[in-house]
């Protein structure tokens, strides 16, 4: 975490750990003053669709995270919230494939983007694929999610509550509730 340097800044900061705690209107007072002072409509979306999302408000967070893709349509941030939102509304199977889809192809094409985000987005993308009946597929992104955590964990590397949270929803989703 670095402190940000400015007014607005620190109004988002301080919004950011009132949603951390759980004091969603507080957060949101915080995110509305940050914008009233710079008006940088992205980062009060962004903070928004958090709020809406923690807040389990999803229908309000899948309207903010499509207006965020619409605004930059590469976003791959963009693009996993709107996949992040699909997982808790059902309905949306077709929409959240093609968009798993388009990530995949993002991954691989883009020269800025990591190849291991493929590896770290696995989860969204198999229950995309899983929801839209291509099991086979999902399997395949579900096993190499799990080789990931897996090997973050073992190396030490990162291990934070998502790197196991993430591998014990996915062997839970399979079946496994033991691991």
């Amino acid at each position: 975490y670095s402190p940000s340097t400015d007014r607005p800044g620190w109004q988002r900061d301080l919004g950011t750990f009132y949603l951390r705690v759980g004091f969603f209107d507080k957060a949101k007072s915080s995110f509305q003053e940050a914008f009233a002072q710079d008006s940088n409509k992205r980062e009060y979306l962004r903070n928004t669709f958090s709020t809406e999302l923690s807040s389990e408000n999803f229908d309000e967070a899948l309207k903010l995270s499509k207006e965020l893709l619409e605004m930059d349509s590469t976003s791959l941030k963009g693009i996993i919230n709107v996949l992040v939102v699909y997982h808790y509304i059902p309905g949306h199977n077709d929409e959240a494939y093609t968009l798993a889809k388009r990530l995949i192809e993002q991954i691989k094409t883009s020269q800025n983007i990591h190849p291991f985000y493929l590896d770290d987005f696995a989860d969204l993308i198999g229950y995309a694929f899983w929801q839209a009946g291509n099991h086979k597929e999902a399997q395949y992104y579900f096993d190499k999610s799990i080789k990931f955590y897996e090997a973050i964990i073992k190396l030490g590397r990162n291990i934070d509550a998502y790197s196991y949270f993430t591998l014990a929803a996915t062997y839970a989703f399979l079946g496994d509730h033991v691991k």
